[in-house]
């Protein structure tokens, strides 16, 4: 038995142990590693430091992670292993077991290189479980998931703010979209920082990036039409049209809003996603500055929209009488 097959067995014992630090010294400083699952979802990187996270995280997930090795194939400074992992995941008592391969370089007597594959199952669905049963704890009881959660609170909260949207301009007045547009500060303000967060850092970053790419599509259109308005029409056409906008009532800056909003919107891309131990984004939870990057751009986008809006409907009301 070579050199590495005999550092590799000692691992295993290791692990079986619990004894992490026993098994990081074996690896080299400047380690290579890869962690693969059985979906396809790969973690790669340069160092020990991740790893030990990962041992962290499974200590802080299962209770009695044991591996299983079956086979191991020796040739001298390369050891691959195939066997089994078991555990019991702690938030739900689920018993694991599931097939790992692995395979080990080394020099200099230490392990320069770690290739491992686990099934996805193993990895994702006992934080998955844990997200959940934490999830649950929370609402119940929760009079703001509960709020959030039923069907009256949300109609009358778009009721009043469509009615504020539809009747205000009718008066000439600004304070009703002031109004809506606090409104939905505040709606957006409590469910990021008063209810439970069931999302993953995937699922936000998803979410985030459909609201950019509307205000995308947004800012182009409308951009579009001011060049327009500048460069085709003379100016006389120009002359009529600030002529109607005046008469509606309607101030400049609210006709500049929808294409300044989004764009400044645009300029904030979060530099954390996710934070946790879990090894992909679809298994940690999102950051503090990725949440409030999110609300941030959504209230955005919806005051870009309101203030477009408010303005059409006053300039139509305007014309029609």
């Amino acid at each position: 038995m070579s050199d590495l097959a005999t550092t590799v067995q000692g691992m295993y014992k290791a692990f079986n142990e619990n004894k992490a630090q026993t098994i990081l010294a074996q690896l080299d400083e400047n380690l290579e590693w890869e962690l693969e699952t059985s979906a396809g979802n790969a973690s790669s990187g340069k160092g020990v430091s991740k790893i030990g996270k990962f041992f962290e995280a499974i200590a802080k997930d299962f209770n009695n992670p044991q591996l299983s090795m079956t086979y191991v194939v020796d040739c001298a400074d390369k050891v691959a292993a195939l066997g089994h992992y078991t555990a019991t995941v702690k938030a739900t008592g689920r018993a694991v077991k599931t097939p790992v391969a692995h395979f080990f370089e080394s020099k200099g007597g230490k392990v320069t290189r770690f290739v491992g594959v686990i099934s996805a199952e193993a990895l994702a669905e006992p934080r998955t479980e844990a997200r959940t049963a934490t999830s649950e704890k929370q609402v119940k009881g929760n009079w703001v998931s509960e709020f959030y959660g039923s069907w009256p609170p949300l109609v009358g909260f778009y009721t009043v703010s469509l009615a504020l949207m539809l009747l205000g301009p009718r008066s000439h007045r600004l304070w009703p979209l002031a109004i809506a547009t606090a409104l939905f500060a505040a709606w957006d303000l409590c469910w990021a920082w008063c209810k439970p967060l069931d999302r993953t850092a995937k699922e936000i970053l998803e979410s985030s990036w459909r609201a950019r790419t509307y205000m995308s599509y947004f800012v182009a259109v409308y951009g579009g039409g001011l060049a327009y308005f500048l460069l085709r029409m003379g100016s006389t056409e120009q002359g009529q049209v600030f002529t109607i906008i005046r008469n509606a009532g309607v101030p400049m800056w609210l006709l500049v809003i929808p294409f300044a909003l989004p764009t400044v919107a645009m300029l904030f891309i979060p530099i954390q996603v996710g934070c946790g131990t879990g090894t992909t984004l679809d298994q940690q939870n999102p950051t503090k500055a990725v949440v409030a990057m999110f609300v941030a751009v959504a209230w955005m986008e919806k005051v870009a929209t309101f203030s477009f809006l408010y303005a059409v409907i006053m300039i139509g009301i305007s014309l029609v009488h």
